[in-house]
């Protein structure tokens, strides 16, 4: 008898836990639907951004910023917005949800840069918009909530509202601009968080994008425009490449990037997920100019948005082509490797989207890895597989990935490069124990001297991973590599 009320017991016990585990596993999986969701409204916010700062070329209207404003008050769940932007030393309110109190959106007349005016400022007696504007001309962001406690209880309690957020917009360390948020009841909206202060971030920085841009359209003639957006274009392009390259573990990784004209729509990028592991990314969008800089910055900007949930790679891309197919048009698209290391564990998987293989080395032997993937933004997501590769990555192996501008550069005779010579080249350096700079710098050389006359230059960029050698510089100069 007291054997069949343990066994009796442990099923219980067991049936409960499989309940439980079911209802965790629901719960996983609707929260990654709301993420995966809310992921596909940022891109499809930044397409209809950029279609309305297109719109907004004669630097006037401010329909942009109206449109901004109601998109960051969606997404945040918040009652109001309102963005101010510094114009002549005076922040006004450029864009506002319909009903935004009058009172915290009057213009204020004090410049960060004047001295005199901050003096005075501090002086007077502090309404909720001085204390917000206080906070910002420190260049910090903060939020604020109706409770005793709170330092600025009252002030909330003038206005009737509940709780208030506001951050700074800054261009090159000068304050262009802000961003206040607001509920006036906890009844209809949830109550702002710093995870909500720092959604509202990353969706406000556009503005300090769109405001440089638009700057520009208004004081310059057209031929001065034609040149200022090339340097625009340049700059931001700039931005959106690494400044370094971290320490990690016994992996080493060396990049560089060459544009066939003014722009590029090549990239690489660099993002850390945690201590051990790290993404190793290398992409080109079709196109140049600003679109294929549009894409890549969308593409770079959702992955690094989503890597606080990153699962795997074959995930991470099914989600990018959902999100860039809604919202690029049949000419757009991009291929894109991504190699994930991991340095506790000396372990590399790759995945690929319709871009050239990845060339490894391994005793000294070349092979390509071509797992299956279609490129991003091409199909619906019904349509698309991604595979990946997975492998022990030691000592004598080494990594080279590149975008097509190399295999598929032509001579005068329309012979292409191809990816056996860029193979016997990483191959026999390998075995040499050639530095990876160098290897970079006599592929770049090699295909330069080859496609001499190529009419229709596209853009170069490699990355090579490599078990750690002596200290070296991570990039190669665009000056010391060949001009194309």
């Amino acid at each position: 008898m007291n054997t069949i009320t343990i066994f009796g017991s442990l099923l219980f016990l067991l049936t409960l836990a499989v309940i439980l585990q079911r209802r965790k596993i629901r719960s996983l999986r609707a929260d990654l639907g709301v993420k995966i969701r809310d992921n596909a409204q940022i891109i499809n916010y930044l397409g209809i951004f950029a279609e309305n700062i297109t719109k907004s070329g004669d630097g006037e209207s401010t329909e942009w910023i109206e449109m901004t404003a109601q998109y960051l008050a969606e997404q945040i769940h918040a009652e109001e917005v309102c963005i101010f932007l510094n114009h002549e030393g005076k922040f006004r309110a450029m864009g506002k949800t319909k009903h935004f109190p009058d009172r915290l959106a009057e213009t204020i007349e004090c410049d960060p840069c004047n001295l005199e005016q901050m003096d005075t400022f501090r002086k007077k007696d502090k309404t909720l918009q001085d204390v917000a504007f206080a906070t910002v001309c420190k260049g910090e962001s903060n939020l604020w909530d109706c409770t005793p406690d709170s330092d600025y209880d009252h002030l909330l309690r003038r206005e009737r509202i509940n709780d208030f957020m506001c951050l700074p917009l800054i261009n090159e360390g000068v304050l262009i601009g802000m961003v206040y948020a607001l509920n006036r009841s906890d009844e209809i909206h949830e109550t702002f968080s710093r995870e909500k202060l720092t959604r509202m971030e990353i969706l406000a920085r556009p503005v300090i994008l769109a405001h440089n841009f638009l700057k520009v359209y208004k004081s310059l003639s057209t031929q001065q425009r034609l040149v200022q957006e090339l340097d625009f274009i340049r700059n931001l392009q700039r931005s959106l490449l690494p400044k370094s390259i971290p320490e990690w573990g016994d992996f080493e990784i060396h990049a560089s990037s060459i544009a066939a004209r003014e722009v590029s729509g090549d990239f690489y990028d660099f993002v850390q997920l945690d201590k051990d592991r790290i993404l190793v990314m290398v992409g080109d969008a079709s196109g140049k100019g600003l679109p294929a800089c549009l894409v890549m910055s969308m593409a770079r900007s959702y992955i690094r948005a989503n890597i606080a949930h990153f699962t795997s790679l074959k995930n991470l891309m099914y989600e990018l082509n959902t999100a860039l197919y809604r919202d690029l048009d049949d000419e757009r698209y991009l291929t894109l490797a991504i190699c994930l290391l991991n340095k506790r564990e000396n372990t590399l998987e790759y995945v690929r989207a319709a871009h050239p293989p990845v060339i490894m080395y391994v005793r000294n032997h070349t092979r390509c890895i071509e797992p299956e993937g279609m490129a991003i933004g091409m199909l619906p997501p019904e349509f698309v597989h991604y595979d990946s590769f997975i492998t022990q990555f030691g000592s004598q192996m080494g990594i080279l990935m590149y975008t097509d501008g190399i295999n598929e550069a032509t001579n005068p005779e329309g012979v292409q490069y191809g990816e056996k010579r860029i193979e016997d080249i990483f191959r026999e350096n390998c075995r040499n124990d050639v530095p990876p700079e160098q290897t970079i710098r006599q592929i770049l050389t090699g295909v330069s001297n080859y496609a001499v006359t190529d009419t229709d230059l596209d853009d170069r960029t490699i990355v090579v991973i490599t078990p750690k050698r002596k200290k070296t510089s991570p990039f190669i100069s665009p000056t010391s590599l060949p001009q194309t």
